[in-house]
């Protein structure tokens, strides 16, 4: 609320200037009601599966090629909508991007926000480089859309800003789905302004990624025929120069030889004037650009007075000055004449490109240096060295092919974020704030867990609890399958006990006698059917009273392992092995309502081992410095879920993996986690053009079937799918008779790292 009245009244105050500025220059007035989100209309009036994306102005706009022409190979289903803030950035994102639509970047007021994404649709957003706008981050985590950093960097001057105003930018950097970085310098600086570290990736600099840079061959000879560019020519180009460096460049341009030729191409459109005027005074007889399209000629000097011409002129050129570099400015990008096999001059202020620049040197494709004498003696140098030129372009060119990875890491991490619409990056303060208080009263209304196992009754058969502290998500069930999968196959006697959650059968419930399931998922829940008919020979008793369906088992099936699902609460049964399950979410205090702890996260201590999941090795390396700092020492073990089949819900045929890569998915799940099915599918290059998230465990019925329907055909997707735990659930709800679409059943498994050395603990512990 404070931001926004603040920011309100700087708009006001910056108005006369606004308004003066679009008078004289033609800025903001043209675009005012689009910032407001009232003008042009809907841009996805269909409401198709949608990203929006991000790009300021020219230099984000080019460099977010490469990944919009990925992007739309990737995910063909989406559509695409490219905003940007300032004018010359939108018309080189129309002439250069292949997006669905264009518009300006809204003010940072909420309502404007707002309806920018109901133009849209979009259900993820991707902002190049680093733009923080609060009501914009925040509406989006309130819609639980994710967002997404792509080519993350943070300046020198930014850096000293953000980190005194930690308090304020560290939680919108904590709003972020994922971030990916520059470099290593950029990632530890968004973790001190107050990222999560597990949520930011250095991935590269996607400005080096060759795609972005490809030239028109016929533009380049159309230049080459505008500007009478003869063979032996020596053509500089000064590119994206500022006030206060084309005299230094004209400086170093006469002290050359005599038959070099000068492009100077000045940064800003308002410029172009001024340096006509300074051309003038100093007496130099020089062509505008805009004169040679109409009359074709050779002129020693060319003034660029229009946008968009930079890149094929480089071509063109023997040697090239990147502006912004001899001022005070931190430089521009000296890439785009690197990938032209151009060498590059450059001066000492290159803080905004500083490791770009580092890279350039340390493939020699390019020279800094300190002022303008310096200027003129390197460029005078070079270009009397034939050999120099040669081996400076090389060096330039290896720059450019030697950083290539930014663009698949960042199309991955996107694909992440986009499985992940629909939850929160970060719990809302007040939910946490309830959280604490909730677990401070479990802490001493339960006391230790620790003790009261050490009074509960034994069975008298060797015994594994397998459990959470979360209300849901935590794995427990597919490690359940996983553990008695294991000891059937040795030839033990498994029985099964659980609560089976939302199942209204009567109590104690065989589910299954190893030989036949006796029960449906309305009846005994649908997790305790779903491992009944996953593991023949497997006995499932489900009984809210532990004890009573355990002597029940024992009576009737002389087990030789029990197994508790969900039972790090029910502590009324002893166990031997106390397996606790935790995803890092619940760890790190994220991912609201799905991982919150019903349990302070101090009871982890009671576990005699952890499993620990979550959606990367760092995210689960975070989690880990976080339990042991609590005192947590059970031994860790890392986890991750793997698709192990997908089969036709109808027929049940069986479909190979491989084959819904690039499939066009409606996905739908009643599971506590519904990204981590989501995280599964893009694994499997599936990415869902919708995902319908329904309540963990949910009883589906034919309004779900409507809802579905409604979806289906908004999508544009061609089937459905869905978890192996919805399927328990569905044969009524979603008859085959008046479905218009294939569904599709995924199962997955939980692939446990160390998996061998966690059986070996078990069987010690069980021993005993």
């Amino acid at each position: 609320m404070l931001y926004s009245l603040i920011y309100t009244l700087l708009m006001v105050l910056a108005a006369p200037f606004l308004l003066l500025r679009g008078k004289t220059r033609r800025k903001y007035l043209h675009s005012f009601l689009d910032r407001l989100g009232v003008a042009g209309g809907s841009l996805n009036p269909e409401g198709r599966p949608a990203i929006w994306l991000h790009a300021v102005s020219v230099g984000e706009a080019l460099a977010a090629k490469p990944l919009v022409a990925q992007l739309r190979r990737r995910l063909p289903g989406f559509r695409l909508f490219v905003s940007t803030t300032t004018a010359t950035g939108r018309e080189v994102a129309e002439k250069n991007l292949d997006a669905d639509g264009y518009f300006y970047f809204p003010f940072d007021w909420r309502f404007a926000v707002r309806r920018a994404l109901r133009s849209t649709g979009a259900g993820l957003c991707v902002v190049m480089e680093t733009e923080l706008w609060p009501n914009f981050v925040r509406t989006l985590a309130k819609r639980r859309i994710p967002l997404v950093l792509a080519n993350g960097r943070i300046s020198d001057s930014s850096y000293k800003r953000y980190r005194r105003l930690r308090w304020f930018f560290g939680p919108l950097l904590r709003r972020y789905a994922v971030l990916c970085a520059q470099s290593e310098a950029d990632a530890e600086r968004l973790v001190e302004i107050g990222a999560r570290r597990a949520d930011v990736r250095a991935t590269g600099n996607l400005k080096f990624e060759r795609g972005q840079f490809e030239a028109d061959g016929a533009e380049v000879e159309r230049l080459r025929g505008l500007l009478r560019v003869e063979p032996g020519d020596r053509v500089v180009v000064a590119g994206s120069t500022h006030r206060g460096e084309e005299e230094a460049v004209l400086d170093s341009w006469q002290a050359a030889a005599k038959d070099t030729r000068l492009v100077i191409v000045p940064r800003r459109p308002e410029r172009f004037d001024e340096v006509a005027e300074l051309l003038r005074e100093r007496g130099i007889e020089f062509a505008r650009y805009t004169e040679l399209e109409e009359s074709p000629r050779r002129s020693s000097v060319v003034l660029v007075d229009a946008i968009g011409v930079l890149r094929p002129l480089y071509r063109l050129a023997a040697a090239a000055f990147i502006g912004g570099s001899l001022i005070p400015h931190g430089g521009q990008n000296p890439l785009e004449a690197c990938a032209a096999g151009v060498p590059v001059l450059f001066g000492p202020h290159m803080s905004n490109f500083r490791e770009i620049a580092a890279e350039v040197l340390r493939h020699g494709g390019g020279r800094q240096v300190a002022d303008g004498a310096g200027l003129a003696s390197a460029l005078k140098e070079l270009l009397a060295d034939e050999s120099a030129r040669k081996r400076m372009a090389e060096g330039a060119l290896a720059a450019i092919e030697s950083n290539q990875s930014a663009l698949p890491l960042t199309v991955e991490a996107v694909r992440e974020a986009l499985a992940r619409r629909g939850s929160y990056p970060r719990a809302p303060w007040m939910l946490r704030l309830l959280a604490r208080c909730h677990h401070s009263a479990a802490g001493l209304i339960r006391g230790n867990p620790a003790k009261e196992l050490a009074r509960a009754e034994h069975l008298g058969v060797p015994t594994i609890s397998v459990g959470g502290l979360s209300f849901g998500g935590s794995g427990k069930s597919p490690m359940v399958a996983a553990l008695a999968g294991e000891y059937l196959g040795r030839g033990r006697k498994v029985t099964i006990l659980t609560r089976g959650y939302g199942g209204r059968g009567p109590e104690p419930l065989v589910v299954s006698d190893g030989n036949k399931v006796l029960a449906d998922a309305e009846q005994a829940g649908d997790e305790p059917v779903m491992l009944a008919r996953a593991l023949p020979g497997l006995v499932v008793v489900r009984d809210s009273v532990r004890l009573r369906g355990g002597r029940l088992a024992i009576e009737r099936f002389a087990p030789e392992l029990f197994i508790l699902d969900d039972g790090f609460q029910h502590r009324a049964v002893a166990r031997d092995l106390n397996l606790l399950m935790l995803d890092a979410d619940s760890v790190l205090d994220t991912g609201m309502p799905c991982h919150q702890l019903r349990e302070p996260l101090g009871f982890a201590r009671a576990a005699d081992a952890v499993v620990l999941q979550g959606r990367s090795s760092a995210h689960r390396e975070e989690a880990t410095r976080r339990l042991r700092k609590l005192g947590i020492e059970a031994p860790l073990f890392e986890a991750g879920y793997e698709a192990s089949f997908c089969r036709d819900f109808d027929s049940g045929e069986e479909i190979p993996l491989d084959e819904l890569a690039g499939m066009r998915l409606l996905a739908f799940c009643g599971i506590a986690v519904p990204e981590r099915f989501a995280l599964t599918l893009a694994g499997l290059g599936a990415d869902p053009l919708e995902l319908v998230v329904f309540p963990d465990h949910h009883p589906y019925c034919a309004a779900d079937a409507g809802r579905l329907t409604t979806a289906l055909k908004a999508s544009g997707a061609d089937a459905m799918i869905t978890t192996e735990k919805d399927a328990q659930r569905l044969r009524a709800a979603l008859p085959e008779k008046g479905r218009n679409s294939r569904l599709l059943i995924l199962g997955v498994r939980l692939a446990v790292e160390r998996f061998g050395e966690l059986l070996n603990f078990a069987d010690a512990k069980l021993a005993r």
